[in-house]
């Protein structure tokens, strides 16, 4: 049932119906295929919604996924991220939704420490490490990892 101005209600609880896109409150528009209802609000919710699923698909089903631990060393077992681009897209979500996180939010607890110097989140500074290495490489700039290793690992503090 469309009711005018609302947007799409649900017959069987007389509740309007809000874009699937978990970011978004916006009810959903009346469908121009009666045949297939709406489940978003618009092109733009329905591309954050899929863009949002396919990063979490890779981080796996529990949290991250990324963060692992190999010889008793705490490991990021990631894909790197073919452009700065995407590279930036899974530094700045991992800020909102960290597997580590114990706040209620579920924020990265190094994002006030966006260079990782108290060494709180490993995720968070390899794939700051991660968009920093491929926006330089881009720009035709050399740049050496200073945090972490290619392989996800913290580099070993060295004390003069």
């Amino acid at each position: 049932m469309v009711l005018e101005g609302i947007g799409v209600v649900d017959m069987e609880s007389d509740a309007v119906l809000l874009c699937k896109n978990e970011t978004c409150v916006q009810p959903v528009p009346p469908s121009k295929n009666p045949g297939r209802p709406r489940v978003f609000c618009s092109y733009r919710c329905k591309n954050q919604h899929f863009v949002r699923q396919g990063y979490r698909r890779e981080k796996g089903t529990t949290g991250d996924g990324l963060y692992t631990t190999i010889n008793g060393r705490p490991t990021v077992s990631r894909i790197k991220a073919p452009t700065a681009k995407a590279a930036e897209a899974r530094y700045k979500m991992h800020l909102t939704d960290c597997a580590i996180s114990t706040d209620q939010y579920k924020r990265c607890p190094s994002r006030l420490d966006p260079y990782g110097r108290k060494r709180l989140c490993l995720i968070m500074v390899v794939l700051r490490e991660d968009w920093d290495e491929l926006r330089r490489a881009e720009a035709g700039h050399d740049w050496e990892r200073q945090l972490t290793t290619s392989s996800g690992q913290w580099k070993e503090v060295v004390s003069e």
